[in-house]
């Protein structure tokens, strides 16, 4: 999720390119978005809040296989720990919108309680609303970022192209001035958006070609 982010070049709309922080004001310039329409669990959007407060990937993790390694240098490790957790500032992000929408209730509810344990909470907002609700909110530009249906089994998959034809619609009627990034399990899919990509990108997920 964090990779799929980068390449959507997440981090240059907030300013942080060229080691800024987000703290020093760049992004007051003008109210930047953060949108996953669909956000499940709410990976996409707890990985936006987390390079928006420049929180490290792994900060709060206390074991990586690499400590065991003989050529370990744990003086090295600890110090750029202490470097990672002082740019760290989990509790504000001035200008920065992030939110996440998801017609489940169940997967709102997780993503609430994963954002907690991130130590994101205070920079996201999560709620229960269709795909078709979805809107920039006077917002007047940002990422929405999505990771839509694939249709991975055969009697799904006129639902996924039915969502992906839903997810253009909504992207050109309600998001001019906004970029996008889209995960979609097969061009055929991407086609459905009816939006020429400015450049796509082959990754897996999981055993998933997208």
């Amino acid at each position: 999720a964090a990779g799929v982010l980068l390449r959507a070049g997440w981090p240059e709309m907030l300013g942080l390119a060229g080691g800024q922080d987000a703290a020093d004001g760049s992004a007051e310039r003008g109210r930047i978005g953060f949108l996953d329409p669909m956000c499940g669990s709410g990976t996409f959007v707890i990985e936006a809040a987390m390079i928006a407060a420049g929180i490290a990937p792994g900060l709060t993790r206390d074991y990586f296989g690499f400590l065991g390694w003989r050529g370990h240098d744990a003086a090295l490790w600890e110090r750029l720990r202490n470097e990672a957790r002082a740019a760290a500032h989990n509790d504000t992000c001035p200008g920065i919108v992030i939110r996440g929408q998801d017609r489940d209730p169940g997967a709102v509810r997780a993503a609430r309680e994963n954002a907690r344990r991130a130590g994101v909470e205070k920079l996201v907002t999560l709620t229960v609303q269709p795909l078709s609700n979805a809107r920039p909110e006077d917002v007047p530009s940002g990422l929405v970022c999505v990771n839509p249906p694939y249709g991975v089994r055969l009697e799904d998959l006129e639902t996924a192209r039915a969502t992906h034809r839903e997810l253009g619609e909504l992207l050109r009627n309600h998001f001019q001035g906004w970029n996008a990034a889209v995960l979609t399990g097969s061009p055929e899919l991407g086609l459905e958006l009816g939006i020429r990509a400015h450049r796509t990108h082959t990754l897996w997920n999981g055993a998933i070609e997208c």
